[in-house]
């Protein structure tokens, strides 16, 4: 084999090309650190939605359009310059099961059974005094005022 080259001269090390290399490296590094950064940084709600945020002036931080705007999914209301994020639908209303509405119920009965204890029905035609339910609803077919 053949020696592949011999080195006959070097040139002396250019300090201004090494300089210029290393502040390369250091501004690419920032540049990177900085992009990292606003990635990181959240974006305001009048940025992401600007449809909603038509009469806010983010110079000013004043707002012009009357009541803020409310997420369509969660409802929360979207202040301008905070990031909304949204935690998902919330239902407004609770799913009641069948165990609470027979508690209800009973708890309707027992409202009625109190009222109707509480005071001797009388009926609103005759006059005539109801004591129990049955008596009640008796006379509400047999009432001779009808």
């Amino acid at each position: 084999m053949r020696p592949k080259g011999v080195v006959v001269y070097r040139s002396p090390k250019n300090l201004v090309a090494e300089e210029a290399k290393r502040t390369q490296k250091q501004k690419q590094l920032q540049r990177q650190e900085r992009a990292a950064a606003r990635a990181a940084r959240p974006v305001p709600n009048y940025i992401c939605y600007p449809e909603a945020f038509k009469g806010y002036d983010p110079k000013t931080g004043r707002w012009h359009g009357g009541r803020l705007p409310k997420c369509r999914v969660c409802e929360c209301t979207l202040q301008p310059t905070e990031n909304h994020v949204c935690d998902g639908f919330t239902p407004k209303y609770v799913e009641h099961d069948e165990e609470w509405h027979e508690r209800m119920e009973a708890r309707r009965e027992a409202i009625r059974e109190a009222k109707f204890q509480r005071e001797t029905p009388t009926c609103n035609l005759c006059g005539a005094e109801l004591p129990s339910e049955e008596d009640y609803w008796a006379h509400g077919r047999e009432c001779p005022m009808l």
